[in-house]
């Protein structure tokens, strides 16, 4: 066996020197520093070799003219199915606070190159600037991908749903080029159209979520790695080890993806009696260390967030975030969800049976040596290795207190978990059963389950409206579209949604400590308006009341913009402060200090008092 010793040698060594620097070279705040500064490029880095190779890969396909006019005339029909169901879901956050944060991330990414999840801004001369922020702990591939749409466009808070539109028709094609490496046009036209018949899917990919992007990420792992399997090469195992790299930047447990990439090449090493190592898979290790170091970011996050995540468990009766003991529980939400007709999961019933169906029927057939001759190996190999991931990372995520698949919110994990009810299916009615009756059935069910549930789930019933804040959210962006050209401060308990549309914001705790300066640019006429936005609930006798954390000093004087109810005892409000009182009046102060000074002094000084008050 022909083995590369000094390349393996300093494969180990990086994969070594990479732990070391990840996990134990830095301190915490060693971390953020590089994190913010530094993640970006790791990404850029990391993306700009994948695309590199995975065109070369993509040119050598097409050179083998694997496409024809029968698969340009499925992939139209699947794509135009696909637009038609997605025009049955509006484009709205639905999974919160992750969207928002992501879509503030990927400013800062857009601007500066930097990953920082920005907390104040302000208005400066005509151009918004970001004066705080945060180190984030959420992976960094999404808001990277989303920056990089604002560097083409221009920025706008809306692409981050335009993006996941992009990418749920991408995902379309992709499932459509892996079920055509299993059954041709019919496995791929097939395997479309049940992905197409989960509502979930359209929900989510109207959202700003990275659920689709990490979708995408595992259909393109998946595919180069059945075209390494099939004919490795080194531009393919370089596209296939990078595209994994991302993929772990996608989602937390997505990094175990890593696993079946490193199986795949040492089996196909093992079976060429060859090892290939390129030098871009010994500098890749060194680019993974964002991964450990973003999670000692994590665990300081969840220090702070302790009580946020306190009062979450005890409503829940759970003493810690991961158990065991989760299991059976979470297992349960999950038989309900999955097998449940009600519209209000966003589940597709038909998928769910037909996946336990012919996932039973694969592991008959795997065990039958008739049938096991059948299968093409090539294509199933990987999918095996890539398959047993996905029941592992599902088997994790059940140990966590928050995986109920019937929750709205934790509802997206159960996506990746569909692919295991599509592809086996593919493979038995392709290479087993290989009968046409069989194959118009399997049509006619899934067309029947997109039009009896799938269509009919999306509209009639919202599972995140569940949550006021989604409502508040979205109430909120149609304020902002009706406002947006108005220079108004807002009042918030959270900064997110108006820094992402370039308004400057305060919380109500920051209020209390800046009131002499807010009422500096009050009279400063610095803004139009000073809003607040607060939610209010009724006391024993029917009169409304702001929620202890909305509330405001009795000094204030506020003035009725708006109102919904988004529950009988849950009312937003959104008020324009009329005027309030301060200790000092520093605007006063100032012109009674300025007499005497030049015209000259006066404009810098009042400038220099201008910014050093800025909330």
């Amino acid at each position: 066996m022909e083995i590369p010793k000094l390349r393996f040698l300093l494969l180990i060594g990086s994969i070594i020197f990479s732990i070391i620097l990840g996990w134990f070279a830095f301190s915490q705040e060693q971390c953020k520093w590089i994190i913010q500064y530094f993640g970006y490029w790791f990404v850029f880095i990391t993306f700009g070799i994948f695309v590199y190779f995975s065109v070369i890969v993509v040119r050598k396909r097409f050179q083998k003219h694997d496409f024809s006019k029968n698969d340009i005339w499925a992939l139209l029909g699947i794509l135009i199915v696909g637009i038609i169901i997605s025009s049955h879901e509006k484009m709205d956050y639905k999974i919160l606070m992750d969207e928002l944060v992501l879509s503030a991330n990927s400013l800062q990414m857009h601007w500066e190159k930097e990953y920082l999840t920005p907390m104040i801004g302000h208005d400066i001369n005509g151009t918004f600037t970001i004066f705080a922020g945060y180190v984030d702990k959420r992976p960094l591939f999404f808001p990277f991908c989303l920056s990089v749409v604002h560097d083409l466009t221009g920025y706008r808070p809306d692409n981050v749903f335009y993006l996941n539109f992009f990418l749920y028709l991408i995902l379309l094609g992709l499932t459509y080029l892996l079920g055509k490496k299993i059954n041709g046009v019919t496995g791929g036209f097939m395997a479309s159209l049940l992905l197409l018949s989960i509502p979930l899917l359209t929900q989510i990919s109207n959202g700003g979520s990275f659920e689709i992007l990490n979708l995408v990420m595992i259909m393109v792992t998946v595919l180069l790695a059945i075209n390494y399997y099939q004919s490795p090469d080194n531009p393919t195992l370089i596209a296939l080890s990078y595209s994994g790299a991302l993929l772990s930047q996608v989602r937390y447990e997505s990094a175990f993806f890593l696993l079946p990439i490193v199986g795949l090449f040492f089996l196909k090493s093992a079976q060429q009696k060859k090892y290939q190592l390129p030098i871009l898979i010994l500098v890749l290790p060194l680019l993974l260390i964002i991964r450990p170091i973003q999670h000692k970011i994590s665990f300081d996050q969840l220090d702070r967030e302790v009580d946020i995540f306190t009062s979450i468990i005890s409503t829940r009766q759970v003493e810690t975030l991961f158990s065991f003991d989760y299991f059976g529980n979470n297992i349960a939400h999950a038989i309900y969800f999955f097998f449940n007709w009600s519209y209000a999961h966003q589940n597709s019933l038909f998928l769910s049976f037909f996946g336990i169906v012919f996932g039973i029927s694969i592991i008959i057939a795997l065990r039958n040596k008739n049938y096991r001759n059948k299968l093409d190996w090539s294509v199933l190999t990987p999918m095996i290795f890539f398959g047993t991931t996905i029941i592992f990372i599902t088997a994790f995520l059940f140990c966590y207190f928050w995986s109920q698949f019937d929750d709205p919110i934790s509802a997206r994990m159960s996506l990746v978990v569909y692919l295991l009810f599509i592809f086996p299916g593919i493979f038995i009615i392709g290479k087993v059963i290989n009968k046409k009756r069989i194959t118009v059935t399997v049509f006619m069910l899934t067309t029947l389950s997109i039009i009896a549930q799938t269509i009919p789930a999306l509209n009639n019933y919202a599972p995140s409206d569940q949550y006021i804040r989604n409502q508040s959210i979205n109430w909120k962006r149609d304020f902002l579209r009706n406002s947006i050209n108005e220079k108004f401060l807002m009042i918030d308990d959270s900064s997110l949604l108006w820094t992402c549309y370039l308004k400057p914001s305060l919380t109500f705790a920051r209020f209390k400590k800046v009131k002499a300066g807010l009422k500096f640019h009050m009279d400063a006429d610095t803004f139009q308006n000073i809003y607040v936005y607060q939610e209010l609930t009724r006391d024993i006798y029917g009169t409304l009341k702001p929620y202890p954390e909305y509330s405001l000093p009795d000094t204030v004087e506020l003035e009725i913009i708006s109102e919904r109810m988004f529950r009988p005892f849950n009312i937003g409000r959104i008020s324009r402060i009329k005027s309030f009182n301060t200790d000092s009046n520093l605007y006063d102060e100032f012109w009674s200090s300025s007499k005497g000074l030049t015209e000259k002094e006066i404009i810098s000084k009042f400038e220099e008092l201008w910014i050093s008050q800025l909330p």
